[in-house]
């Protein structure tokens, strides 16, 4: 993915907030830790809750993405399948990473 897909999609996903992509790349790459009361956990939580698993693995590689999704943040993704399906796939990276 390039850094202008990579931007249009972090600006799609923050349309409710006056930040920039880059802003929110910022954080979510862990160059910055807040933006606001942004955190990269509450970024990576709206990607997941807002994108398919092919867009989620684009903008988060599956190896910085398996140590994110224990129980803690799992219990606050907004519906209980999403928990599942989370879990589900935190397994499977464990099994393949």
């Amino acid at each position: 993915m390039d850094q202008s897909e990579r931007h249009h999609l972090l600006s799609r996903l923050m349309w409710d907030y006056n930040y920039t992509a880059e802003e929110v790349d910022e954080v979510l790459l862990g160059r910055k830790s807040t933006l606001g009361h942004l955190t990269q956990e509450s970024i990576v939580r709206r990607i997941l809750e807002t994108y398919s698993w092919f867009t989620v693995i684009r903008l988060i590689p599956p190896q910085e993405l398996y140590p994110i999704l224990n129980e803690d943040f799992k219990k606050k993704l907004r519906s209980k399948s999403l928990q599942k399906h989370y879990a589900f796939v935190r397994n499977r990276l464990q099994q393949a990473l």
